[in-house]
């Protein structure tokens, strides 16, 4: 069973939050859902449906329900020392060498962030 509910969860990620939580019945589900987890003492986090998330805000969100995680969540993991790419300033990812191929910056190299296209940071080396 709680395979199956997990299932529609991953199936309803790209899903607008319109389509989800708007039906009578769905809010009923989240509420009965709430009032549960509170009875047993378990905290639940709810986070507005977005586009793209800053990592900062949602760590900070987590820390505000999950107190003492504030220390473990402030620094992204760090990429193995004999990785000479860095790391993505705005989500801590891995970056790729790239070569612009036409515009004003052919020819020119620049690190690419490797969560394009949900990350487009760019860092110029030329």
């Amino acid at each position: 069973m709680l395979f199956r509910h997990v299932m529609r969860i991953r199936d309803l990620v790209d899903c607008p939050p319109e389509f989800i939580h708007n039906r009578k019945d769905r809010q009923d589900r989240d509420a009965f859902l709430d009032r549960a987890l509170n009875a047993a003492g378990l905290a639940i986090l709810h986070i507005k449906a977005a586009r793209t998330y800053s990592i900062r805000e949602v760590q900070q969100r987590i820390a505000s329900v999950l107190p003492g995680t504030a220390c473990t969540l402030s620094a992204p993991p760090p990429l193995p020392a004999e990785s000479s790419e860095p790391s993505c300033p705005k989500c801590h990812t891995a970056m790729v060498q790239r070569k612009a191929a036409k515009g004003p910056h052919a020819c020119k190299r620049f690190w690419a962030c490797t969560n394009y296209p949900r990350c487009r940071e760019i860092i110029g080396i030329d």
